[in-house]
């Protein structure tokens, strides 16, 4: 008999019928709810921290410094996306089932960290050298943005174990202290008149060095003693890991490969407005990341995917209504704040983002469905369905880019992530209803 079905307990399905009162009432009373909380309070003070470093970063850098910066920030994330191999997923789902696990989840994590990334960050290196011109960016920008590649990736695999342990209040803390601390240095920066995307991308990976060395000696004090590897499991997290992966992999170049398609089709300076928009749009998305970084471990400890599937259903109700009214006012609100924070100069920035609001909101649905379906199993046909959007979403760039500009841009992500949607959808039906749910 399949572990996840419970012979006993019958799919509730797609229903939308509910009680407003009871629904708010069992969230509010409840440790996922209490979590969320906390955690979104934490992340309002980020956003505000982090959207006084982005206005600061764009008023001295102007857009073409701010291009620069993005250029820089978007290689960065490129290593780490080519080299997680779908790990920090597979950490999660080991940890949260299997706590006494987190020795050896922690030794995997640091070493294929600093194989796989400082791998990815020589090759490209040689790459840029042999090719100068594939370069965005160059001299000392280019050396430091290939240096994140590896501590990058050793912050997000520990990030996924101090999720999947559910030490929540520690990946809180680290979060806010090491934001807080590189918004004083980039205050230093500007006081000492070194106002340059070097020094400004310097201090960010300053930072990251924190929070690399932080919340590896958090977790190392959970494990009571050394981190040790294991092939065995390595192999375990591979195979759950490697679907993770692709799909990861290919979503990140459906919200990434508009900004790299602009910066070549465009220019610097439309990269660095449409990088204004991509950040606001992930300000009105802070919610929904929240969400999943809590509810994915909750669902992956649950047994059956009846029960999964109810604590995915209500957490989507309210998030869903939620949402609407946060992108409602944000697209009421767009125009005068950008004039306001960031200046006249980046008012071309609005259009853009304003397409991008109806693509977060498709996410946020999504979210529901795709955290239901990664915490039973990962099915196989999401890679090929990935690598068709992204195909998809290069193609739409380029016809669209050329007509409408940004906005095209923005339009091609959006309308790539609703066929998304349309997938993760058919899954979770076939997981709730099916007797042959595959093993992870």
């Amino acid at each position: 008999m399949n572990p996840l079905k419970d012979p006993h307990s019958k799919p509730e399905g797609f229903r939308l019928s509910f009680s407003p009162r009871a629904v708010f009432d069992r969230v509010k009373s409840s440790d996922f709810f209490t979590k969320i909380l906390k955690t979104i309070s934490t992340r309002v003070l980020l956003i505000i921290i982090g959207f006084a470093t982005s206005v600061i970063i764009a008023r001295t850098l102007g857009p073409e410094g701010r291009g620069m910066f993005a250029m820089a920030v978007t290689i960065g994330a490129l290593g780490i996306q080519f080299t997680n191999l779908g790990l920090h997923g597979a950490n999660t789902y080991y940890a949260a089932r299997d706590p006494n696990l987190l020795s050896p989840l922690l030794g995997n994590s640091l070493t294929s960290s600093f194989t796989f990334g400082s791998l990815i960050s020589l090759l490209a290196g040689f790459l840029f050298w042999v090719y100068p011109s594939l370069a965005p960016v160059h001299g000392t920008l280019l050396l430091m943005a290939l240096a994140w590649a590896p501590f990058g990736l050793a912050y997000l695999l520990f990030q996924s174990l101090i999720l999947g342990v559910d030490d929540v209040r520690t990946y809180n803390r680290i979060e806010l202290v090491t934001k807080l601390f590189y918004f004083g240095l980039l205050g230093i920066i500007v006081l000492s008149n070194q106002i340059t995307p070097e020094a400004i991308f310097g201090g960010a990976l300053i930072a990251l060095l924190i929070r690399f060395a932080w919340s590896y000696f958090s977790l190392s004090a959970r494990t009571h003693h050394a981190a040790t590897c294991s092939i065995s499991l390595f192999r375990k997290s591979m195979r759950y890991g490697i679907k993770s992966y692709f799909v990861s992999l290919f979503s990140f170049f459906l919200l990434r490969i508009d900004l790299l398609m602009i910066n070549n089709m465009l220019g610097t300076k439309e990269a660095g407005y449409y990088d204004i928009a991509i950040n606001l749009a992930e300000i009105v998305y802070i919610l929904p990341e929240v969400v999943a970084i809590i509810l994915f471990p909750k669902l992956c400890a649950i047994e059956t995917a009846a029960e999964k599937w109810k604590v995915a259903r209500l957490t989507g109700y309210w998030l869903a209504g939620i949402m609407l009214v946060i992108c409602g006012l944000a697209a009421l609100l767009a125009e005068p704040a950008i004039g306001i924070i960031f200046g006249s100069q980046f008012l071309p920035s609005l259009l853009p983002f304003l397409v991008l609001i109806v693509c977060k909101y498709i996410l946020t649905l999504n979210l529901i469905f795709n955290n239901f379906i990664v915490s039973i199993h990962i099915p196989w046909t999401s890679i090929p369905f990935s690598f068709f959007l992204v195909v998809l979403n290069i193609t739409l760039n380029l016809i669209l880019i050329e007509r409408y500009g940004m906005v095209g841009a923005a339009w091609a992500t959006t309308i790539s992530f609703g066929m998304l949607i349309l997938f993760n959808m058919f899954y979770s039906y076939k997981y709730l209803f099916s007797n042959k749910v595959p093993d992870s």
